[in-house]
């Protein structure tokens, strides 16, 4: 499974208590990070999660921290209807089974 590294050593750190969990493992951002999340140790681009899974590139969530957003100030929110689209989108498929396959989408650009 793939693990980030980045040059911001801050990022590598999940963030909040996670508002959700797949396989057993919570759902976390990276710290200061947009799109990339943490599954136990494994990070990975929500972004290219939703398009293994045929979803928007986007989500009005994904915004939570602009005043424009309807999301604004509600970050549990937020992250409990990202990963809610994504639990309805993956049907019977395993989490593990998404992350082989977004990892397999980065390692394809």
């Amino acid at each position: 499974m793939l693990v980030t590294e980045f040059a911001d050593k801050e990022k590598n750190l999940p963030e909040g208590s996670g508002a959700g969990d797949f396989d057993g493992k919570p759902i976390r951002r990276s710290r200061g990070m947009i799109y990339w999340y943490r599954w136990g140790r494994h990070s990975f681009d929500i972004r290219v999660v939703r398009k293994v899974l045929g979803l928007p590139e986007e989500h009005d969530a994904d915004k939570y921290f602009m005043e424009y957003s309807s999301y604004y100030g509600r970050d549990d929110d937020a992250l409990r209807d990202i990963l809610s689209e994504v639990r309805e989108a993956m049907g019977a498929r395993s989490f593990k089974e998404v992350m082989k396959a977004h990892d397999a989408a980065l390692k394809a650009t």
